[in-house]
């Protein structure tokens, strides 16, 4: 009788989970992570939460989606649908397996979505507006690669493929050095730190100067073509110097420079 009783228990647990609304790995939850208590997780589970927060202020802040009166729960699950489609689109082969992984790194990377997604609609909402571009420079850089007439898709199959670094998003956000030339550093694939220096030449126009950090390397100049030539070419003003730099890093070409020194 028992044991009868307990194949019916199961039958009938079997048929009522059947009969549940079917959903999606990426929109489901259960690990208990939020805001509030991130902190008490393990440092790997945290990483995974923070993940998912920065990718959600990085979708919101290239479009992914938007921001309009209270956040309901269609609103909600919208813009994290609007979030998981961004990270398929532009992020690393790691972060899309966390959208269906459905181990703790897996959740705790989705709660971080919709943590960060609260978060977007809470500042929103006070009228701290921007925030997605605020806090993802990123969101700058890409814009810019555009007005260059480079895709999103281009710039970032190069960022992953190339290893590429950042462009400077503006000349004001270029470094200084010790004789006050604006220089933005970089590395390239094989790891060897470069630096694009901007300086003034004869008669008051500028160049690109492209070496090695540590000057063990032979000079190259960066072309308005966003080439790189032994030959000095000269810009009319400092801007237009630095968006042949920018362009040269948006395009990657850094990245196939070597260690010029002959190993032994």
């Amino acid at each position: 009788m028992a044991r009868a009783a307990r194949k019916k228990a199961t039958r009938q647990y079997t048929s009522r989970k059947g009969r549940r609304k079917a959903e999606s790995p990426e929109m489901r939850s259960g690990l208990g992570i939020n805001m509030a208590n991130y902190s008490s997780f393990p440092k790997a589970i945290r990483d995974r939460f923070v993940d998912g927060y920065e990718e959600a202020k990085s979708a919101y802040a290239s479009g992914a989606f938007h921001v309009s009166g209270s956040l309901t729960k269609g609103k909600r699950k919208s813009a994290r649908q609007g979030v998981f489609d961004h990270v398929r689109e532009t992020g690393s082969e790691r972060l899309q397996l966390y959208l269906n992984e459905p181990n703790e790194p897996g959740k705790a990377f989705r709660a971080g979505v919709r943590s960060g997604v609260q978060v977007i609609w809470n500042e929103e909402g006070a009228g701290r507006s921007e925030y997605g571009a605020r806090y993802n420079p990123s969101a700058q850089f890409y814009e810019q690669a555009r007005s260059y007439g480079y895709s999103r898709a281009a710039v970032d199959r190069v960022h992953r493929s190339k290893g590429g670094d950042d462009a400077p998003s503006s000349i004001t956000s270029m470094k200084k050095d010790d004789d006050s030339n604006l220089y933005w550093p970089v590395r390239t694939a094989r790891g060897t730190h470069w630096h694009y220096t901007i300086k003034k030449g004869s008669r008051n126009r500028w160049y690109v100067a492209f070496r090695r950090r540590d000057g063990d390397s032979a000079i190259h100049y960066i072309t308005p073509e966003a080439s790189a030539s032994r030959k000095l070419h000269y810009y009319r003003t400092r801007q237009d110097a630095f968006e042949a730099l920018a362009s040269h890093v948006f395009q990657g070409k850094h990245a196939a420079f070597k260690n010029p020194r002959r190993r032994r």
